[in-house]
């Protein structure tokens, strides 16, 4: 089985979009290219900044490790082969809330394809995934989760 629970670019639409709240959290709102998801993210901006119109990969998954062992729970001197290699940008965090609702759109194999909003917190940083539920069926309420980020296009400043 695979690592990877979900795996998209998304452009950057919004950032504090109801102005900014603390002085080292952003809050990106944005939207996937591939399949079409919406999301919410807080981010740590002293750390790792992220401008309007950026496109950022993000991947979601159980363990950090690139052959998909799981993570041990506990500190390992030595994690050579991981994910975080890959990224920019790293946070693990808990899924703590899961709705759904039907869509009033189309029909697939004659039943409807239902939404569902996916709510992660990264130690107080939230995070929201909103979309087609086939695209993220393998998180599960409760389920400890990895969140990879790096930027794929840099807006240009003016």
């Amino acid at each position: 089985m695979s690592h990877n629970l979900f795996d998209d670019t998304f452009v950057i639409t919004g950032l504090n979009p109801h102005k900014k709240r603390f002085a080292r959290v952003d809050r990106l709102v944005g939207r996937s290219t591939l399949f079409e998801m919406d999301l919410i993210l807080d981010i740590n901006s002293e750390i790792y900044q992220v401008r309007q119109d950026d496109e950022i990969a993000l991947m979601l998954a159980h363990t950090p490790y690139s052959d998909g062992k799981l993570d041990p729970k506990e500190y390992q001197h030595d994690m050579s082969s991981t994910l975080m290699d890959q990224y920019e940008y790293v946070t693990y965090g808990k899924v703590f809330k899961i709705e759904s609702a039907p869509s009033a759109g189309a029909t697939v194999g004659g039943s409807k394809e239902s939404k569902v909003a996916i709510m992660i917190s990264f130690g107080g940083l939230l995070m929201k995934l909103s979309g087609d539920q086939k695209h993220v069926a393998r998180i599960s309420i409760d389920s400890p989760i990895y969140c990879f980020i790096r930027k794929t296009k840099t807006s240009r400043t003016t």
